[in-house]
């Protein structure tokens, strides 16, 4: 996806987080996580990804967390990106939920 694209999105969802309109902004990330899919575009899905864990960390949703955690670690190796990603939130964000004992496994 352009750059143009990306910017509309976070600006979309900005929009639906100042009105605190959770279901509308997940299901926004969601649509656009669907589309960097069926596109192989391995760095939006990460973007979006990030932007999802932070979503279900902030309503508490720790089931839909972890999976998507998962999805992003696995994102990470399969653009080969582990070195890189060392201090991007994406990681913290495991590890913090690693030590609270929500997820056993890192893989």
């Amino acid at each position: 996806m352009e750059q143009s694209s990306t910017t509309r999105i976070l600006t979309i969802l900005d929009k639906y987080l100042e009105r605190k309109d959770y279901d509308g902004a997940e299901k926004h990330l969601l649509h656009w996580l669907q589309e960097a899919y069926n596109t192989n575009d391995d760095r939006m899905q990460l973007l979006l990804l990030n932007e999802l864990i932070g979503l279900y960390r902030k309503l508490n949703n720790e089931s839909y967390c972890l999976q998507t955690i998962r999805n992003a670690l696995n994102t990470v190796h399969k653009m080969n990106i582990t070195e890189m990603c060392k201090l991007c939130s994406i990681p913290r964000a495991s590890l913090t939920d690693f030590k609270m004992g929500r997820i056993k496994t890192l893989s």
